[in-house]
């Protein structure tokens, strides 16, 4: 993949971000979709959407995107540049972690 294939992705994750903290949910979601269909491993943007996806009450798709981050994680592939703050790179623990958050969530609310 390409560098500006990267770049893309990313800024419609940013910019997802941003849209997500100012309220506009749907805009955030259309960018994420965005940077996903350029990308499909960048695991910021599938925990982003799994959070939004899991505050709305979708807690399967939110469950199915942290999923997706353990598979990408998970694979053998070679270091890509990620435009990415290191605080926003998340290990398989970090994501296992947010998994079982997420699987007690639906759990609590089953009952």
């Amino acid at each position: 993949m390409t560098a500006k294939k990267n770049d893309k992705s990313e800024a419609h994750y940013h910019k997802a971000k941003k849209l997500y903290k100012s309220g506009k949910i749907n805009d955030a979601l259309a960018e994420l979709h965005l940077a996903l269909r350029i990308k499909k491993n960048l695991i910021p943007a599938h925990v982003l959407l799994s959070e939004i996806l899991s505050a709305n009450g979708d807690y399967v798709n939110a469950e199915k995107e942290l999923t997706a981050c353990l598979a990408i994680t998970e694979q053998q592939r070679k270091p890509q540049k990620i435009l990415v703050s290191e605080s926003e790179k998340y290990s398989i623990q970090e994501i296992t972690e947010k998994l079982d958050e997420l699987r007690k969530q639906i759990n609590n609310n089953e009952v």
